[in-house]
């Protein structure tokens, strides 16, 4: 087991399998809001799910639109258990934040 300790966004824990990329993800066209699926083409984890996989990658990249596949995946019951960076990016940080928010939100 490897344990990796880093600075929080929001609080909480996970444990799981790693499900781990070099490449930046996009959600908002790399990955399939329906299935859970990486569909960037090309991409190392293209046709992977990413559903309860605790996901690690070094940054995001793309739309503002990223934050709220993010939301939508957690709502289908696919989002990743955990989101691990290397370097903050906003999109996938509020999107983190709006999805582990959500259950207080929705009823």
């Amino acid at each position: 087991m490897i344990t990796l300790k880093g600075r929080a966004i929001w609080r909480g824990w996970a444990r799981g399998e790693a499900l781990v990329s070099n490449q930046p993800i996009s959600f908002y066209g790399g990955v399939d809001p329906e299935t859970g699926r990486i569909i960037e083409k090309g991409h190392e984890l293209e046709g992977r799910s990413i559903a309860g996989k605790i996901l690690v990658f070094p940054y995001g990249k793309g739309s503002t639109v990223g934050s709220y596949i993010i939301l939508r995946l957690k709502r289908r019951g696919i989002a990743p258990k955990a989101i691990v960076n290397l370097r903050c990016e906003p999109i996938i940080a509020v999107g983190a934040i709006i999805d582990l928010r959500s259950d207080h939100i929705s009823s």
